[in-house]
C-alpha cells in the first residue's frame, strides 16, 4: 500500500467515525472559539525561542516539514552603452541558466568537511535550491534582464572608486525584490583591469535581497561553473550565514582557521585547508549541520528579509505530507505544513510558533489527545483558507485543549 493511499484511508476512517452516533467533533474556526473551548488557559505563554538554531536541526519526527525550500532568483546583467562589458543576448541567458543549474548541483552534492583534520562532522542534505523566476514578457520566458548604464554598470573592489557596497544600481534597477533575490551580474571597470595592481577576480557581495557578483566575463562563457561557488557563498549570506573562519558564526562545528585559499607546502597554510562554502577557498562545497540549521531558520522565519523570495510550494494540500503525532511532540519552530495534522490518542502536540496550514487542511485532535497552543499563530500563508481545528469526541472521551498567551487562529474557511 503506497503512502498516499495509506494516509487517505486513515483520514477517511477518522471522518467516518466523526459521522457515526458514537463519534462527533467540534469545529474551531477562529481565535474566539478556541479560547471559549479551552479546557485550561494561561495569560502568558511558556518560554520558547522560535529563532533558536537548534530547533531547526534535522529531526525524524519533523520529516514532513523538512522538504526543500526554493529561493526565487532573477538576473540583471549590467552593461555599458557599447555593449562590450558583459554578456548579451543568448550568451546572457546561457550564463544565468548555467549559473542557476550548477549552483543547485553543488548544493545537492554537499561535501564532507575537511577541517578539522579527522573530523566526524555529519554530512547532511542542504535543504534549499534556486528557482529561476519566469517572465512571460521576455523572449526567454525567464526573468533575465539587461540594463545599460555607463555610470553604474561596473564593479570596483578597492581604491577611491570602490563601489562593492554601493546600492545605487540596486535601487535604480532592482525589480520584484518582494518575489526574488536580485542577482546583479557585473564586470570590472576597464580602467581597473588595465591597472597592473588590480586583480579582476571573481568577487561578490550580498546586500540583503540583492547580490552583486563580478568577473562574469573574465573567462570564457563556459567558465560559468567557476562562478557557482562564489554564487552559493553570497546567497549563503543572504539567507543568514556568516564567514566561518572567524569563529563568530554561531556554530560549534565550524573550526577557526587561517582561511587559506589552497594548501601550501610550508607556513600557516600547510596541510588540509577548508572546503566550507562560507570560507574563502578554492572549493567552497561543504556546509555543516549547524550552518544548515541557521539557513533553514531564515528561510522559514516569516519576518526574515529573504522570506518573500521563498517560493510558496506549501500552498497546495498533499495528504502524503500530513504530520501524524504518535507521541508527545513540541513544534517549537516556524513551519510550513503541506498536509493535515492528526494528533493520535494519548499524544500531546504543543505548537509555540507560527504554523502555516495548506488550503483545505485540518488539525484533527483525537478524543484522548491534547493540543497545547502556546502563544502561537496558525494560518494559511498563501492568502487562502484552511479547514480549521477538529476536536474529536467519543462517548465520555473528548480532545483536550490548553491555551497559553496570545493565540491566533486565522484564515479558516466558513462551514
Amino acid at each position: 500500500m503506497n503512502i498516499q493511499l495509506k494516509y487517505a484511508l486513515f483520514l477517511l476512517i477518522i471522518a467516518l467515525t466523526a459521522c457515526s452516533k458514537k463519534g462527533t467533533f467540534q469545529h474551531i474556526s477562529n481565535t474566539e472559539q478556541i479560547t471559549l473551548r479551552s479546557d485550561k488557559t494561561a495569560e502568558k505563554r511558556e518560554k520558547c525561542d522560535c529563532l533558536s538554531t537548534e530547533h531547526y536541526e534535522v529531526k525524524e519526527e519533523f520529516a514532513v516539514l523538512q522538504d526543500l525550500k526554493y529561493v526565487n532568483t532573477l538576473y540583471i546583467f549590467t552593461n555599458s552603452s557599447d555593449l562590450k562589458n558583459n554578456w548579451v543576448g543568448e550568451d546572457m541567458i546561457y550564463y544565468a541558466e548555467a549559473l542557476n543549474r550548477i549552483g543547485n548541483r553543488r548544493l545537492s552534492e554537499n561535501a564532507k568537511m575537511k577541517l578539522p583534520e579527522g573530523n566526524n562532522t555529519p554530512k547532511e542534505q542542504i535543504p534549499w535550491r534556486y528557482r529561476m523566476l519566469e517572465d512571460e514578457n521576455e523572449d526567454s520566458g525567464l526573468a533575465i534582464y539587461q540594463v545599460i548604464d555607463d555610470e553604474l554598470y561596473y564593479y570596483v573592489t578597492r581604491g577611491k572608486n570602490r563601489n562593492n557596497y554601493d546600492k545605487k544600481i540596486i535601487e535604480k534597477y532592482g525589480r520584484d525584490r518582494d518575489k526574488a533575490l536580485n542577482i546583479f551580474a557585473m564586470s570590472h571597470h576597464p580602467d581597473s583591469i588595465a591597472s597592473p595592481t588590480y586583480k579582476p577576480s571573481r568577487v561578490g557581495i550580498s546586500l540583503g535581497t540583492a547580490v552583486k557578483i563580478s568577473g562574469v566575463t573574465q573567462g570564457e562563457l563556459g567558465d560559468v561553473w567557476k562562478m557557482a561557488t562564489l554564487y552559493n557563498h553570497e546567497i549563503g549570506h543572504s539567507i543568514g550565514l556568516r564567514h566561518s573562519w572567524y569563529k563568530n558564526d554561531g556554530c560549534d562545528d565550524t573550526p577557526a582557521h587561517p582561511n587559506c585559499y589552497s594548501p601550501k607546502k610550508e607556513g600557516k597554510c600547510k596541510g588540509p585547508t577548508s572546503n566550507n562554502m562560507m570560507d574563502y577557498n578554492h572549493s567552497q562545497k561543504a556546509l555543516t549541520p549547524c550552518q544548515i540549521s541557521i539557513a533553514t531558520k531564515y528561510l522559514n522565519n516569516p519576518k526574515s528579509k529573504v522570506r518573500p523570495a521563498v517560493y510558496k510550494d506549501w500552498c497546495k494540500y498533499d495528504v502524503k505530507k500530513s504530520l501524524i503525532v504518535k507521541k508527545d511532540m513540541h513544534l517549537d519552530r516556524f513551519a510550513d505544513l503541506k498536509g493535515d495534522i492528526v494528533v493520535n490518542n494519548g499524544a500531546t502536540l504543543r505548537i509555540s510558533c507560527q504554523l502555516s496550514m495548506p488550503r483545505g487542511s485540518r488539525i484533527i485532535v483525537s478524543p484522548d489527545a491534547t493540543l497545547e497552543l502556546n502563544g502561537c499563530t496558525i494560518l494559511n500563508d498563501c492568502g487562502e483558507d484552511w479547514g480549521g481545528i477538529e476536536l474529536r469526541e467519543a462517548g465520555k472521551k473528548k480532545a483536550t485543549v490548553i491555551t497559553m498567551g496570545n493565540v491566533k487562529i486565522e484564515n479558516v474557511a466558513s462551514r
